[in-house]
């Protein structure tokens, strides 16, 4: 796992545990866990802290980016072992959702390339992927 997603629930005050060395199933699944926990806490879900992207509140930047960010990377993972993945439709509404309230910001350096041509009559989600810098 890289050292993104563990950082994000750390800046409005979370403490989590070390990642563990090795199995990466295995940190991303004790990751999850020490997510979780934190975040059932409502009065921790619910804090205002000045995020990357502007004030924020820990559970929007889980559902606006954290969640965005792990379903771009589930379609990266699988293009790059050859597997198809298709998002649902209440995944693309997610995404373009997310997508439209990043704005520019979608093509900052180390975010998203820029956007590739993609044929009107394309469908939905590789007109997605497209304005996500990816072939879809």
């Amino acid at each position: 796992m890289g050292t993104t997603q563990p950082v994000y629930p750390t800046k409005p005050g979370a403490t989590l545990g070390h990642l563990a060395e090795g199995d990466p199933g295995r940190s991303w699944h004790t990751h999850l866990d020490e997510v979780r926990t934190t975040i059932a806490d409502e009065s921790f879900a619910t804090r205002e802290f000045d995020g990357y992207f502007g004030r924020t509140t820990v559970d929007e930047l889980l559902a606006n980016f954290y969640g965005f960010d792990m379903l771009v990377h589930r379609w990266d993972l699988g293009a790059a072992v050859g597997a198809d993945v298709t998002f649902a439709d209440d995944e693309l509404d997610r995404l373009e959702t997310a997508m439209d309230g990043l704005g520019d910001m979608l093509y900052s350096d180390g975010v998203c390339k820029p956007a590739l041509a993609v044929p009107d009559d394309a469908p939905r989600q590789q007109k997605l992927l497209g304005r996500l810098g990816r072939q879809g």
